[in-house]
């Protein structure tokens, strides 16, 4: 469903390609899908609810919920997302592709590195002393 910016008239309406077209050519892709003349696009509203009944309908639970949560998107998100940090990526032959975060930190009254390792199986967290450090090391050495 397609909800247009006000001045805008049906007319200037030319309807860009669904996300399942996007994703069955060729990449690059692009990252957010725009309609041309601005407002936005909602895909998967037409959705038949007439053959509910009210016994049909969604209950909301008494209990306190649990929703499942990741520790590592957390984790990112309360140290580097928004924060001054580095990224470098890298591709290697075992591990596929590699995303390494580093970050200065101070924690208390204490100096820190903040490092973050992303590999397709796992994740590594660390937290290092700069005061621990004889030199400072190379994206290379504080990887390992």
């Amino acid at each position: 469903m397609y909800y247009p910016l006000p001045g805008t008239t049906e007319e200037d309406y030319i309807p860009y390609p669904s996300v399942h077209e996007v994703l069955g050519r060729e990449g690059p892709f692009p990252l957010i899908l725009l309609p041309q003349f601005g407002g936005y696009w909602i895909e998967g509203t037409n959705h038949d609810l007439s053959g509910l009944t009210d016994g049909d309908a969604v209950q909301s639970p008494t209990g306190k919920v649990k929703l499942e949560t990741n520790h590592i998107a957390r984790l990112y998100r309360k140290h580097f997302l928004g924060k001054e940090h580095f990224n470098y990526y890298s591709l290697d032959g075992a591990l596929g592709h590699l995303v390494f975060s580093l970050k200065y930190d101070v924690i208390g009254d204490q100096e820190h590195l903040r490092l973050l390792l992303r590999t397709k199986c796992k994740t590594f967290h660390d937290v290092i002393p700069i005061s621990c450090l004889t030199e400072f090391p190379n994206v290379v050495q504080m990887a390992k």
